[in-house]
């Protein structure tokens, strides 16, 4: 299994034999030493070659672990993160679905994981047909109480296991209790993204307070 720092590393080898043909290397230890790295990277090339699964270049590697995880992590292991955006004011849903469209520019949204046990690294994303509306849920909470515990059921919550179904989504928790905030709580599985990789995604949907676009902001030291 390679990865794509691999292919180079196994590439910078093809220089060997240009180096032996010219006569770089003229100590015989050193010669035997230039056939011994020749054979092994023809050989490496040639299985290179001849794999029947090339690794999949948008698969990184602690991403294959996490779609590994039955095999590699702890039963029940927790592999999704959990962001909630409160509001004062709770935004309706179809405005909410309408916010998240810049989510399916991404392709791990629009894809599903493939994993391979066999060969973790080869690993892989299948691009599916998104069924938008179902990775959306609006739930009534009464008060600040509920909305934590329901905040906690979904950060515990497994996500879907369905074949077809990219793992992430959209819960609208209302808060039903005068002057209590709702949130929005967007859930999705690690092997997707981290939380600084997915900074640039949030910009896409988010508004600043007048309802402009957000703009990523810099903190320059005083």
């Amino acid at each position: 299994m390679l990865t794509s720092m691999g292919r180079r590393v196994f590439g910078s080898f093809l220089l060997l034999p240009v180096l032996w043909y010219i006569g770089y290397f003229d100590w015989w230890f050193l010669a035997r030493l230039q056939q011994l790295f020749v054979t092994i990277t023809c050989l490496v090339s040639l299985a290179v070659y001849l794999s029947p699964n090339w690794p999949d270049p948008d698969m990184d590697p602690v991403s294959a672990i996490i779609i590994n995880k039955k095999h590699l992590l702890p039963p029940g292991a927790v592999t999704h993160l959990t962001l909630v955006f409160y509001f004062e004011d709770c935004p309706d849903l179809d405005k909410v679905k309408q916010d998240a469209k810049p989510l399916l520019e991404y392709k791990r949204f629009c894809s599903v994981p493939v994993p391979n046990p066999d060969a973790i690294f080869e690993s892989a994303w299948k691009r599916v047909e998104v069924n938008y509306d179902k990775h959306f849920a609006e739930k009534k909470v009464d008060g600040d109480v509920d909305l934590k515990q329901q905040l906690s059921k979904l950060a515990l919550k497994p996500m879907s296991n369905e074949e077809d179904f990219p793992l992430w989504r959209i819960d609208l928790l209302r808060n039903t209790k005068q002057g209590c905030r709702s949130a929005v709580v967007w859930r999705l599985d690690h092997s997707i993204g981290d939380g600084i990789g997915l900074l640039p995604v949030g910009y896409k949907f988010s508004r600043t307070i007048d309802g402009k676009p957000g703009e990523p902001k810099q903190c320059l030291p005083k």
